[in-house]
């Protein structure tokens, strides 16, 4: 899409008068657009159906939790009377293994044959009763969502659990998708800033007659304006052609200072305009003629 985008660029640049060629440029702008938005989409659900799968996860990890205490109870009861507990020791250590498959665990056994489990960190999962996991997992994600920790009575364990399946969701989505969403962004905002930049360096044919700012400024005695590269303000005449021109360097200025220097330097070609809550205007004085703002590249 970028290539296609590129070759109508150059094409556009030979024949700029044609429609067509401008018409091209647009089309491959606006598939090549929806594109990037379809990937960022596509990132997006990729990471809410991991969400909804942490969550399903958390509910499956405090069944798990639950059945190993309800086990728990019955096979102290059974050692106490002298039965045979060995099946229900075999249905704890199955729950056992679903627990440790989401995530790391340490255990150890009392006397009286009950298990109990604490987490990589430290806290208490089952301790003569279950301990559940507390997590409430978001329903709608985009770029923006703030996902909730997974909880132990208030204390988040998220970054503690660094083992299992669990983890593995977690590293999905908070890192091989984010990572991937920031390239998009990465990618997104470097076309923007680089056809920006050409365009800025281009200017209208014919030329408008006046250029209207859309920004309103409080108090152009102090309000400013950035100016990334040197830009040049010229009137030109029908055909395009530079009947005047001044320059602003880099540099941030006032509006008032921006004003002033245009006027200064445009004196019987163009007049700006700019007050307090309005924004600045620049119109042609001479008629026939046009307005235009270049971007100038260093050397120009």
């Amino acid at each position: 899409r970028l290539t296609g985008l590129g070759e109508r660029l150059q094409a556009m640049s030979l024949e700029p008068e044609s429609g067509a060629r401008r018409t091209a440029v647009v089309d491959k702008a606006m598939t090549l657009s929806q594109d990037l938005n379809h990937g960022s989409d596509t990132v997006q659900e990729l990471r809410r159906q991991i969400e909804r799968e942490i969550g399903a996860a958390v509910s499956e990890i405090n069944v798990a939790l639950r059945d190993i205490a309800s086990l728990n109870r019955a096979i102290a009861r059974g050692q106490i009377g002298g039965q045979n507990v060995s099946e229900l020791q075999d249905q704890r250590d199955k729950a056992l293994m679903t627990v440790s498959d989401f995530m790391g665990i340490q255990t150890f056994i009392r006397g009286n044959g009950e298990l109990v489990v604490y987490s990589e960190s430290g806290q208490a999962l089952v301790d003569s009763s279950a301990i559940m996991l507390d997590y409430n997992a978001a329903t709608m994600v985009n770029i923006n969502t703030t996902f909730d920790d997974i909880a132990i009575n208030g204390q988040a364990i998220t970054s503690t659990i660094t083992s299992g399946r669990l983890r593995g969701l977690l590293d999905m989505r908070d890192g091989t998708l984010a990572d991937l969403q920031a390239q998009l962004d990465a990618l997104t905002a470097g076309l923007r800033d680089q056809i920006n930049l050409v365009h800025n360096r281009g200017a209208a044919l014919p030329p408008p007659a006046t250029l209207t700012g859309t920004r309103s400024f409080a108090d152009i005695t102090i309000d400013q304006v950035t100016l990334s590269d040197s830009t040049r303000i010229a009137v030109l005449d029908a055909s395009g052609t530079i009947t005047a021109y001044t320059d602003l360097a880099a540099g941030t200025y006032t509006v008032q200072q921006v004003r002033d220097a245009i006027n200064l330097g445009l004196t019987g070609f163009a007049t700006a305009t700019a007050g307090n809550n309005d924004g600045l205007d620049i119109a042609a004085t001479v008629a026939g003629s046009g307005i235009a703002l270049v971007d100038l590249v260093a050397g120009g």
